[in-house]
């Protein structure tokens, strides 16, 4: 008889400990080099492994990294970005732990820190709860960059889940849609254009 092949579930992390591939990153730079570049300190407070901090500073952007836990990155601030009292930098930009309702609290937490621009990278379906209705309320996205990929966190195939940048900016006037492709060179199967040539 034929042995039916299973997938073992992975072990989910206690603290949504998700690393950054580098295309959603490469994305976002490429939309907000302008913005970016205007920065003193980029402060990444989720930094882990430094999967998103690495690609900046490649980027010759200057960053700094904090988390709740030492995962590796070089100089990693240990404390909770919610304990901190001072900003570590004048923008921040993370792939925060889903759970818990962090995403808006990480986004209230720079208010309280006047820290003027927060890009947070979210599913797509983040505006979908009560929690993101009120944190609207409060400081609305100046900018959503949504991806035209998937996202793949774990390396074990196509992830389900269609992600967005959601950028807050005290300097800007208006609300914008972007919608951002794959990067050049970037990991995946490039989509087709189908409007190639079309007036």
């Amino acid at each position: 008889m034929m042995g039916v092949e299973r997938k073992v579930a992975r072990r989910k992390d206690p603290l949504d400990f998700e690393p950054t591939p580098p295309d959603p990153v490469l994305s976002l730079i490429e939309a907000e080099r302008a913005r970016l570049e205007r920065m003193n300190l980029i402060w990444e407070p989720a930094v882990g492994q430094g999967h998103i901090a690495n690609i900046l500073a490649g980027r010759e952007f200057p960053v700094v990294g904090s988390d709740i836990v030492d995962r590796g990155y070089p100089g990693t601030v240990v404390k909770s970005f919610l304990d901190f009292q001072e900003p570590l930098g004048d923008g921040v930009i993370t792939n925060p732990p889903f759970g818990r309702g962090l995403p808006a609290r990480f986004v209230l937490h720079c208010l309280k820190l006047k820290i003027p621009y927060c890009a947070l990278l979210l599913k797509g379906t983040y505006l979908h709860q009560k929690r993101a209705l009120n944190l609207f309320g409060r400081w609305r996205p100046a900018r959503y960059h949504h991806l035209s990929y998937r996202v793949d966190f774990t390396g074990e195939g196509r992830s389900p889940w269609q992600m967005t940048w959601y950028v807050w900016d005290a300097y800007a006037t208006a609300t914008e849609v972007h919608v951002l492709p794959r990067p050049e060179g970037g990991r995946g199967e490039r989509e087709p254009d189908l409007f190639g040539g079309s007036s």
